[in-house]
């Protein structure tokens, strides 16, 4: 009966489609981790290229104060998703370093948390009092922004308090034994 066992195992064992969830999972690890460095990158360059761009056109810009004030609403959103993708980053990292339940990880959840809400509020600012011709509200888009910006916010504040309160289980359970 044992013996039996054993082969029924190593039979699943060379069968293909052991291996094809593992590996698949290896490949949409790999292909987030690019995601998210290439994003990264591209983001920190590309805004880079931009504040260059403000600073060497201010001058025309504060003849208009509505586009100094769309440059800096747009320079501070990027400046926003960078940090936002850089802290992605980071957890990913200690993910992969297996240590994930540390309180860096709780306050990197709660920066994205408030990063999402910094980003709602601006652009509920921006398109209420800067944009006064209502072009970017009136977007259909723009709605949908807004309500996945706030759902993003609330699941990384829900996240966030979760993670706490494992962290906390952890520790007791840590000094239990």
């Amino acid at each position: 009966m044992n013996n039996d066992n054993i082969k029924k195992q190593a039979e699943y064992q060379k069968h293909d489609s052991y291996y094809k969830p593992n590996q698949r999972h290896k490949i949409q690890r790999m292909f987030l981790v690019f995601f998210l460095y290439s994003a990264l990158i591209s983001n920190i360059i590309i805004t880079a290229i931009y504040f260059m761009d403000f600073l060497v056109d201010h001058e025309g810009m504060m003849k208009s104060n509505s586009g100094i004030y769309s440059t800096l609403f747009e320079l501070i959103m990027m400046l926003i998703v960078s940090s936002v993708l850089f802290y992605l980053v980071k957890i990913y990292s200690t993910i992969k370093e297996s240590n994930p339940l540390n309180l860096k990880n709780a306050g990197r959840l709660q920066f994205l948390y408030r990063s999402f809400s910094t980003l709602l509020i601006s652009l509920l600012i921006y398109s209420f009092f800067i944009d006064r011709f209502g072009i970017l509200f009136s977007v259909s888009n723009f709605r949908g922004l807004i309500f996945s910006l706030f759902i993003l916010a609330c699941l990384f504040y829900v996240f966030h308090k979760i993670f706490i309160s494992i962290i906390k289980i952890k520790e007791d359970y840590d000094l239990t034994i």
